[in-house]
């Protein structure tokens, strides 16, 4: 049913354990109490993060559910990294991420890049503060 249905399983699968721990168990059982569209059941089912975010799922949220639906943080970098814009930056000029940004995206991905997207050098010769 949308972005608001997938992201209020992920935010329910984030803080109630005993949800969680059926969802690992029974993942079909779970996602039949959630009215979700079968094209996102099977976005769940194959952890596919890109169709989740440019759904319009809150990025915060599909982040901190790698864990929920198995994925590990790498998996989670490089799905977003490739996400392009989110639906919401669409009524505005907000390209998404620059290149650059997801070129470091992946490096941090494969261990080469800085740990933390804070120690990321700015690019395009944009000051930050």
């Amino acid at each position: 049913m949308g972005a608001y249905e997938v992201g209020r399983l992920i935010f329910d699968l984030r803080k109630d354990e005993h949800l969680a721990e059926e969802f690992r168990a029974n993942r079909d059982g779970v996602l039949e109490r959630y009215r979700l569209t079968q094209e996102e059941k099977k976005a769940i089912r194959n952890k596919d993060v890109k169709f989740i975010y440019q759904l319009g799922v809150n990025p915060y949220l599909i982040i901190g559910a790698g864990g929920c639906l198995g994925l590990s943080r790498v998996e989670l970098i490089l799905a977003l990294a490739d996400a392009g814009p989110h639906p919401t930056e669409r009524t505005t000029t907000y390209p998404g991420p620059s290149p650059a940004v997801t070129e470091q995206l992946k490096k941090m991905a494969a261990g080469a890049g800085p740990a933390h997207p804070s120690q990321m050098k700015p690019s395009g010769g944009r000051r930050t503060t």
